[in-house]
């Protein structure tokens, strides 16, 4: 499967911050399916330059607590600094006491832990106001078929 362009064109309004390849084509691909203009990053210095870019149009962003050598916790400050009412939602396999205490401190963080699927996907949009609730998104019906609601890979440790 192609991997999503970094920058959708019109500019992105989700970002999806993750170092493995697998995890950001998947959201991004669900995430397109949904009409959203999306960006894909895989590290933090990449994730700042975009946000540089496109900081008008962003509304929410997926960051991964572990990206590779960074940290995603820290990547989630300095995002904040760059998109003080944004909703941010940190995704990981092991969502650590240090990202409940980040989320403590801060009104607009949300946690998806992983794996994940479509419909939590669907849901955390929902959550985070991003997206209004489709009352025909629980009947099972949706825009994607049952091969592309697969889960969202766990992150290999290193």
């Amino acid at each position: 499967m192609p991997e999503p362009s970094a920058l959708s064109d019109p500019a992105p309004t989700i970002l999806v911050i993750d170092d493995e390849k697998p995890v950001r084509v998947v959201a991004g691909k669900l995430l397109e399916r949904l009409g959203h203009p999306i960006g894909l990053c895989s590290c933090a210095s990449e994730a700042l330059r975009c946000v540089e870019r496109a900081a008008g149009s962003v509304r929410l962003v997926f960051v991964d607590l572990r990206l590779g050598e960074e940290d995603g916790l820290d990547l989630a400050r300095r995002l904040r600094a760059y998109l003080p009412r944004v909703p941010l939602v940190l995704m990981g396999g092991d969502i650590s006491e240090v990202a409940l205490r980040f989320e403590e401190e801060n009104k607009l963080i949300f946690l998806l832990p992983k794996p994940f699927d479509f419909a939590g996907l669907r849901r955390m949009l929902q959550v985070t106001g991003f997206e209004r609730e489709d009352p025909e998104m629980h009947d099972g019906g949706s825009c994607l078929s049952r091969s592309d609601s697969a889960k969202i890979p766990p992150r290999h440790d290193r």
